[in-house]
């Protein structure tokens, strides 16, 4: 089976049998003006401000019967309590070695301000899939086309994005629905995924759900 190609032009109204929205960790921790990460001193008001909009989507998909799926980033830890997560985002964001995303957590929820997935997937590192049950629950609902959304653009949307095309998905990646810390890095990984993925807005996924 080849690797399809993914264009706007291509796309000819969604198949409502075959079609998730994954939303990538809009979590407590990630979203909350209390979270870990606003509690660490990172500005969250990128993250905030898709929020209204990441509500759209999930609601538009309900409305026209598809599944959504939202991850749950986990911080591991082993017996005595160490951290099992990756070293490079230790070294960016230290704090996590002492609080953040742990199991149990209200932290680690999914955000209260959102409606709530269809499914949510726990996850340890950046992409949907890795370790997780993603693949087959897709495959179980018979899904061949995902929407990606939330964050970030450039860490577990992207990571998400390239599995779901190494899995032969048709991917459509919702620009106005996806943050990054930085505007620019955000942008930069819009315009890399756009090699592999549709990228639109919100309002052009949605009309098309509507057709």
């Amino acid at each position: 089976m080849s690797l399809m190609l993914h264009s706007p032009e291509g796309a000819e109204g969604v198949n409502r049998a075959r079609e998730a929205l994954i939303v990538v960790d809009m979590q407590e921790d990630f979203c909350a003006p209390d979270g870990a990460y606003a509690r660490g001193g990172m500005d969250i008001s990128a993250t905030r401000a898709i929020m209204p909009t990441i509500a759209r989507l999930t609601n538009a998909a309900a409305a026209a019967g598809f599944p959504s799926i939202g991850t749950l980033f986990t911080v591991f830890q082993d017996v005595d309590g160490a951290v099992l997560t990756s070293h490079q985002l230790l070294r960016h964001r230290p704090f996590l070695r002492d609080y953040g995303f742990r199991r149990g957590d209200a932290g680690r929820q999914w955000s209260r301000e959102l409606p709530a997935p269809t499914l949510t997937v726990t996850k340890p590192r950046y992409s949907a899939f890795y370790c997780t049950p993603l693949e087959i629950l897709l495959r179980d609902m018979a899904i061949t086309r995902v929407a990606v959304c939330g964050i970030t653009a450039n860490g577990g949307v992207a990571a998400t994005v390239r599995d779901a095309y190494l899995r032969d998905l048709q991917i459509t990646v919702i620009s106005d629905a996806v943050a990054s810390f930085r505007e620019d890095v955000k942008r930069r990984a819009l315009d890399e995924l756009a090699d592999i993925a549709c990228v639109e807005t919100a309002a052009e996924w949605i009309g098309r759900l509507r057709r």
